[in-house]
């Protein structure tokens, strides 16, 4: 979901107010200050809420980018996962889902001999693999919704540092 708030303070104000409310993720490890961690750059931020409890890899991070507008700023963003993580999502799906088709493969290539050990081995591999491929989903929903309650309180952190206001998006 992309959103979109208005600020009625100029791009330079905005940044300004970020830089002095996050941590950025160098320091974030040595000092915590701040409860929010991010980096601002020229037009684009990233901002995601320090979770002191446990980590969650697969929480989202809220990727934004200021733009001018008459009445002071509109800042334009959306929820995505890290790309590492993503990285990692695919390989283990993909991993994962050639260790179960070439286990399948082998099923219909059994010779007489041996046939009900390899049988019971192959039958027990494809049950792990897919075991694993389920687990891989499972964790990828948990921490999504884990990080439903942080996407409402980034917003409403944004709203508050950068006196903006959430307008609808087209």
């Amino acid at each position: 979901m992309k959103y979109e708030l208005l600020s009625n303070l100029e791009i330079e104000e905005c940044k300004t107010r970020m830089n002095n409310s996050i941590d950025s993720r160098l320091f974030s490890i040595l000092l915590s200050s701040s409860e929010w961690i991010g980096r601002v750059k020229e037009e684009t931020f990233w901002l995601q809420k320090r979770n002191r409890e446990f980590r969650n890899s697969f929480s989202k991070i809220f990727y934004g980018s200021f733009h001018k507008n008459r009445n002071g700023t509109v800042i334009r963003g959306s929820f995505k996962i890290h790309r590492c993580i993503k990285i990692f999502i695919a390989a283990w799906i993909s991993g994962i889902s050639a260790i179960t088709l070439s286990i399948i493969a082998a099923l219909f290539d059994i010779n007489q001999v041996n046939r009900k050990v390899l049988e019971k081995n192959l039958i027990c591999g494809l049950f792990t693999a897919i075991i694993m491929l389920f687990f891989g989903v499972f964790i990828i929903k948990v921490g999504s919704r884990l990080s439903k309650i942080e996407e409402k309180n980034t917003i409403n952190f944004l709203e508050k540092i950068l006196n903006a206001k959430q307008i609808d998006s087209q």
